[in-house]
Order: C-alpha cells, then sequence, then structure tokens
C-alpha cells in the first residue's frame, strides 16, 4: 500500500475552492474533507514536526525556522514497518524530519530557491511508480511568497484594470530588512500593486494544483492520502500581507485537511495537525500510543484545539466553541484578545467575557499539564 502525507505550504483553508484548485477540490468531494482542522504552529518546521510525530510543540520542543537542537519523539516513518520503502521530497532543510527515511530528495538550506512543484511532482510521481509499499512525504513550497509560478496564473485572478501604486499597505509588519527585500523582489517583477500579489497568492496554488494532479492519478488507486498545509497565510487582513509567522488569527491556523479513500471519522469537535499520524498509524491497523494526538477513526471528542508561536512573541491561540483566544506573553505578565468568530470572523473586535476567559484557561491547564514535557 502507498500512503502519500501532502503537505502544501501556506495554504488557506479559504482557498480551497473548485476555482482556485480543481484536482484539490475533486480529492475533496471524493474523499473525506475536514473543515475544522488547527494547525499547532504559525511555522513550517515546528508545524511539520508535529504533523510527522504526532506531538504538540510544547513537547517536541522545535519551535524555531532554524532549530539547533535535535527532534526527540519518533516520526511516523520511524513508526511503520520496514517493509514500507519511505521516501521525503521536500526542500525543507530540517535534517530530523527526514529521520527514518529511506531516500529524501532534497534538503535545502531556507536561503536557496525552493524547487517548484513540476519538480517535486515529478519526484513523487517516480517513486510512487517504483514502490508498492510506501510512505511518500511531499512538501509543495510553491504557495509560499515569493512567488514564481507563471504570471499568467496571476493574471487569472487579478480583476482590476491595471495596477494601483499601493505597496506600502504590505509595509506595517515587516522589518526593514524584509520591507527591503520585498520592495526589491516587487520592482524586479514589475508588481506594484498588493491585489496583484495576492492574485499571484492564488496563481501559485492553482500552478501547484495542476502540477500535482499527475500525482494523484498515480496514487488514486491501493493509496492513503493525506493532504493539509502547514499554516495558512495573511493577506491584508489586520495590515499584514503575505505573512504567517505572526499572530495566530484563524486565517493562519485554520488549515484543510482531506483525507482519500473516504473514512468514517468518529471523532466530534476539533481536529488538529497532532491527530494525522494517530490516524495513519489506525487507518494501517497498528498502534500509535507514543502520540500525543488521537485517530479520527475512534470516537472521541476534543473540545479545544491549540496554535503557537515563539519568533516574535510567545503565544498560543485556543480555538473553542466558537471563539478564538490569543494569549501572549510581555515580560512577566500576559496579554489576551478574545474574538467571536460567527459574529466577528475578520477577528477585529476582541470581547470581553470573563466566563468565557475562564473556560479558555481551564482548557489551557488542561492541555498543559497533560502534554507538556
Amino acid at each position: 500500500m502507498r500512503i502519500a502525507l501532502i503537505v502544501c505550504d501556506a495554504l488557506r483553508f479559504d482557498h480551497v475552492s473548485k476555482d482556485i484548485c480543481p484536482n484539490i477540490w475533486e480529492l475533496a468531494r471524493r474523499g473525506t474533507f475536514i473543515e475544522n482542522c488547527y494547525c499547532q504552529f504559525n511555522q513550517t518546521i515546528p508545524s511539520t514536526a508535529s504533523i510527522l510525530t504526532g506531538t504538540y510543540p510544547i513537547f517536541h520542543k522545535i519551535t524555531e525556522l532554524m532549530p539547533n537542537k535535535n527532534l526527540k519523539p519518533k516520526t511516523i516513518q520511524e513508526l511503520l514497518p520496514k517493509t514500507y520503502f519511505k521516501a521525503g521530497v521536500t526542500t525543507l532543510w530540517y535534517k530530523d524530519l527526514s529521520r527514518g527515511m529511506n531516500y529524501t530528495y532534497k534538503m535545502k538550506h531556507p536561503s536557496e530557491p525552493y524547487d517548484q512543484a513540476d519538480k517535486i511532482t515529478a519526484q513523487a510521481v517516480r517513486l510512487a511508480r517504483e514502490h508498492e509499499d510506501l510512505f511518500l512525504h511531499i512538501h509543495y513550497f510553491d504557495p509560499h511568497y515569493p512567488y514564481r509560478c507563471p504570471r499568467k496564473y496571476a493574471d487569472m485572478f487579478f480583476d482590476k484594470p491595471s495596477q494601483e501604486n499601493n505597496l506600502e499597505k504590505a509595509r506595517r509588519f515587516m522589518t526593514e530588512e524584509a520591507w527591503k527585500r520585498f520592495k526589491q523582489y516587487a520592482d524586479s517583477v514589475g508588481v506594484k500593486d498588493v491585489d496583484y500579489f495576492k492574485a499571484w497568492y492564488k496563481g501559485e496554488i492553482y500552478w501547484m494544483d495542476m502540477q500535482l494532479s499527475s500525482l494523484l492519478e498515480i496514487l488514486e488507486d491501493d493509496s492513503l492520502i493525506i493532504l493539509t498545509s502547514d499554516h495558512g497565510e495573511a493577506l491584508g487582513e489586520h495590515g499584514i500581507y503575505f505573512l504567517h509567522n505572526v499572530y495566530l488569527h484563524t486565517w493562519i491556523t485554520h488549515v484543510p485537511l482531506i483525507i482519500y479513500p473516504r473514512i468514517n471519522v468518529k471523532r466530534t469537535g476539533f481536529v488538529e495537525h497532532v491527530d494525522i499520524a494517530p490516524t495513519i498509524l489506525d487507518y494501517l491497523e497498528l498502534p500509535s500510543t507514543p502520540l500525543q494526538g488521537s485517530s479520527l477513526l475512534r470516537e472521541d471528542r476534543k473540545d479545544a484545539a491549540f496554535s503557537q508561536e515563539s519568533r516574535y512573541r510567545v503565544s498560543v491561540a485556543i480555538r473553542f466553541k466558537k471563539y478564538n483566544a490569543i494569549l501572549t506573553k510581555r515580560g512577566d505578565s500576559m496579554i489576551g484578545a478574545l474574538y467571536d468568530l460567527e459574529r466577528d470572523p475578520l477577528e477585529q473586535h476582541p470581547i470581553a467575557d470573563q466566563d468565557l476567559w475562564r473556560e479558555a484557561f481551564k482548557h489551557l491547564i488542561r492541555w498543559e499539564e497533560k502534554y507538556w514535557a
């Protein structure tokens, strides 16, 4: 049997649609599209560590983009039987994520240009054809800024008659060095409108989706396919553009999760990235006792989901009921914002409700007591 774990970098939940990614949309239609999944971290390496180990960042301790420590929990590929050929087709640079792999293509430093979806797919297709018992971890970097797909795909989604000169909108949350790089890149590609970059983001997803189609055709028979995103992306909300490591709003933490073929999801409540590895093992009728997540094939209820960040600040988001509570450490104190997502989906108006805050803290305390290493 072939198992394909496909991670699409920075793919927002609300951009999984028939118009933007028709092949992914068709996979969701024919499989199980889980609409209440949340990532555990708002950066690629810590988030992927949670996906592959089924453990939370407060346990595996990988909370940086460039970790200088080893990943202690076992990865899903280390827990699978030796009869599987295990391969990573990825440009991720943290070597411990490939631990247990028989083959890895292509570890790169983040300063190097990433391999685009056509090259990634070609490698994945080759491996899928060569091995019947295969675990394949594929990481598509394409939806991530800077955008490099052919411009015609951006033009498909740009609905203005011409570009406006408004790049300054994107400057607010960028460092001076980041703004300088962003402006240089924009000048080099002749873009002066943030809305064109937003269209290009959609074009990147469309381009990636077109490349992915040949792999999905091969994997349709006798394969378990799991497709998700490591985190979302900010596209102007709260004045933040083309970033994901700033804050823990739901357009960053809410991610798509598609499982093919269709499964009988017995979980109620929320789903998290830490539940992916246990679900794979359970699907194969293998034990998942070392993991902190739980299989979606088993009856249980998860009343809250947790996401973290630590690059610019130490924060945790508690997603419960219809609320998103974000707590941030400042010095020796904590500040927080609580949002009602039904009334305020853009999270612009924090509410003050002591009972809801008490409920959020109860979820947080139980989570820390159970999983903090």
